[in-house]
């Protein structure tokens, strides 16, 4: 694999840069191992019947996926926050709906600690302008603080209110609360990993501050107190309601295509990847979905075999050595045949500059590893029923 290329050597002298560069890196080489281990755990789920011993590793290794995976977006855009704000796709969000997403998301780690959730949630039809994705990842981030630093057996309550035209989101918890000497740090990244306030060791404290740019945003703010002494904390998410102008609705990425009654379409792929236990995982993920896939491990390989079989997509890795992914997409576009079909970037590499490069390159969209074979699969069928053009997922 190989890394994008410095921006000059100026910037190899620049701290923040070789920061990120690092961080970037790191990302990267961690991406990849995710990658098949989160297929092979997709595989093993879809090879029923199986025994319940397998069943519960299957479900203990994709909760730990889970997590790791976020951790990893965690450092990616903390590293840039550092940099200026987060590019955020506003639409019309309904708050309701943005709020149950996130229990969903959260609730594996309430119910592996035995945590009691008290949820009252605003009606449907209350709304606000946001990039829902990121207001899930927002609360998402508090519901998993609360969790993080309750005990087992505690109570997570989640309230809400209208107060002056913002919507306030309340979580509180019953946990070890907020020490004096903390408040003032809690929002600046990596300020709180190994502090002697952190006694249960987890995090790196990167889950706060990204809560706070993510409501920075939004044109929001969080705040945070101390409930009486060792009984807990409350975070507060004060975000504006949406206005009487009028915003375009927001379809989620993933939103069901099939809700028209459209019949799926079947897709004849080429995947490539030099690593070959991802690509073969992947592969044989898509097939018991029904498609078919010619899987090839270099970018010659997947020209060719993109020539030879002239499938109706196209999957490739960016970074593969030689030719890599993005010459691979030019060479494949520049056949009469391939001007117009889906072609899709995969890769370990977070930073917000391979956007721009996969679309330069002729890519549909872009999706970072470790890929779930169904997203893959909905973005495809997304793009053949709405004629979308380039997205980041």
């Amino acid at each position: 694999m190989t890394e994008p290329e410095a921006n000059s050597a100026h910037g190899l002298l620049d701290p923040d840069f070789n920061r990120d560069r690092f961080l970037a890196i790191l990302v990267h080489e961690l991406r990849n191992p995710l990658a098949p281990i989160q297929n092979a755990v997709e595989v093993l789920k879809l090879s029923r019947p199986v025994s319940d011993r397998v069943d519960r590793c299957s479900e203990m290794i994709d909760r730990q996926l889970v997590r790791m995976t976020r951790l990893l977006d965690d450092l990616v855009d903390v590293s840039r926050l550092t940099r200026g704000p987060l590019d955020l796709r506003l639409g019309r969000a309904d708050l309701r709906s943005v709020i149950e997403q996130a229990l969903q998301r959260a609730g594996a780690r309430l119910t592996e600690r035995h945590q009691t959730l008290v949820a009252d949630l605003p009606p449907a039809g209350v709304e606000i302008e946001a990039d829902a994705p990121r207001l899930v990842q927002l609360i998402e981030i508090l519901l998993d603080n609360a969790a993080k630093f309750s005990d087992e057996g505690g109570t997570i309550t989640i309230g809400h209110a209208i107060d002056d035209g913002d919507f306030v989101l309340t979580i509180m918890d019953t946990g070890i609360g907020i020490d004096s000497a903390i408040r003032p740090l809690m929002f600046q990244p990596f300020r709180l990993a190994g502090s002697e306030h952190n006694t249960n060791g987890n995090g790196l404290g990167l889950g706060l501050p990204l809560a706070q740019g993510i409501a920075h945003g939004h044109g929001g703010r969080i705040e945070a107190w101390p409930r009486e002494a060792g009984q807990g904390s409350v975070f507060t998410v004060r975000l504006p309601l949406l206005r009487a102008a009028a915003v375009p609705a927001h379809t989620a990425p993933g939103h069901d295509v099939m809700a028209a009654g459209r019949a799926p379409k079947r897709w004849r792929l080429v995947l490539a990847d030099d690593r070959q236990l991802n690509a073969d995982a992947l592969s044989e993920l898509i097939r018991l979905q029904g498609h078919e896939v010619i899987t090839v491990y270099d970018g010659e390989a997947a020209v060719a075999a993109a020539e030879r079989s002239r499938p109706n997509a196209i999957v490739l890795d960016i970074g593969m050595p030689g030719v890599d992914g993005f010459e691979t997409c030019r060479r494949i576009r520049s056949q009469s045949w391939a001007r117009d079909i889906p072609i899709v970037a995969l890769t370990g590499w977070g930073q917000s500059n391979i956007g721009p490069r996969a679309r330069e390159a002729g890519f549909t969209f872009h999706l970072l590893k470790p890929v779930d074979h169904l997203t893959l699969l909905s973005n495809l069928e997304r793009m053949h029923v709405l004629g979308a053009g380039f997205t980041t997922e």
